[in-house]
């Protein structure tokens, strides 16, 4: 028979087993002196499990991780987890109010981890947050987004030389796992003394709903809770057949190499050979002037910008650096990549 889950203290609120509550995190108090909290919603089982944190939004114009949280929370699934989920829709309450990516000041959420006590705003904001409710996390998911404009296929950031992350990135089954030894954002926990577990979902561009990327990403985090024993496999999920992600160690990103219209040509998530052409630069007045751009190595484009209008030197495609068989498409689309008109 399981253990019992003991009480959380989470943010002073003491939460019993079996309760599901929502509660607010004090931030720092901003110029307007209004109070301001981050809500939070903890789903605490009857019986001893992981901690599960999942947070979205740390730029705040980045809502499909917002769309993945608040199906997740609808499902009837989370009601009889074993262990504990704390989910954060939108950890930069500020960004989202403003419609702007950063913190107060212009820092950026995932620069200013862990933060500090006696630092700017923003740091103490990250400082308040880690101590308060990333401290309490055995394992973490930060869901995020690519810039504005910058379309990025789904994929999971971890570091693959941490065992348990590496087995929990296959779990999410997105078609691609970056290795990363960043320690920037929600990463900085696989590198602190005391390490957890942590991958970071990216898929989608900022300020838009992506049905794909929300997808994937609703599907990514029942498997992971799935794999911690956090809930139960289903026949459903039982018939599914595992595919194996492509893992990317390095990237290439390819700069324009002159000014004009910018056309992708080939699909996003497409493997590609070396020397192989996958975009032209266009005139934009008809005189007939048009540049390829090739890559430099076999990989998988990754990301690409969705901006047709293009500066030289501007970043169009990223690309993820591999040595797989070209000409086939690493996961099947229903249509085109790109976000929701």
């Amino acid at each position: 028979m399981s253990e019992k889950n003991p009480p959380l203290k989470i943010c002073d609120t003491i939460v019993q087993p079996g309760e599901r509550v929502s509660l607010g995190l004090p931030t720092p108090e901003f110029y307007s002196c209004s109070p301001s909290f981050i809500p939070i919603h903890v789903i605490h089982g009857k019986k001893r499990g992981p901690v599960l944190l999942i947070c979205a939004a740390a730029h705040g114009d980045e809502m499909n991780g917002v769309a993945i949280i608040q199906k997740l929370l609808e499902m009837q699934l989370v009601n009889k987890i074993r262990g504990t989920l704390i989910v954060v829709p939108v950890i930069n309450i500020f960004g989202l109010i403003a419609r702007s990516r950063n913190l107060p000041g212009e820092h950026d959420f995932k620069d200013i981890f862990p933060g500090s006590e006696s630092g700017t705003f923003s740091s103490r904001l990250a400082y308040r947050f880690s101590e308060k409710v990333l401290s309490l996390a055995t394992h973490c998911i930060d869901l995020q987004t690519g810039s504005l404009g910058n379309y990025r296929v789904p994929q999971v950031h971890t570091n693959i030389e941490n065992e348990e992350a590496y087995s929990l990135a296959r779990s999410f089954s997105a078609p691609i796992i970056m290795h990363t030894k960043s320690d920037r954002g929600m990463l900085w926990k696989m590198h602190h003394e005391d390490p957890i577990p942590v991958l970071v979902y990216e898929s989608g561009e900022s300020s838009r709903m992506d049905e794909l990327s929300i997808s994937v990403g609703v599907k990514g985090v029942v498997r992971v809770m799935r794999d911690l024993g956090m809930i139960g496999v289903s026949r459903k999920e039982n018939k599914e057949k595992e595919k194996s992600p492509v893992v990317i160690r390095s990237t290439q990103l390819i700069r324009s190499p002159c000014s004009g219209i910018f056309f992708l040509r080939k699909k996003l998530g497409s493997l590609i050979r070396e020397n192989e052409v996958i975009a032209s630069i266009v005139d934009p007045f008809g005189a007939g002037k048009k540049r390829e751009v090739v890559s430099e190595h076999e990989g998988v484009i990754i990301a690409s910008s969705f901006h047709p209008l293009i500066n030289e030197g501007e970043p169009i495609v990223h690309v993820g650096k591999t040595d797989f068989e070209a000409g086939e498409n690493i996961f099947l689309q229903s249509g085109s990549i790109g976000p929701i008109a």
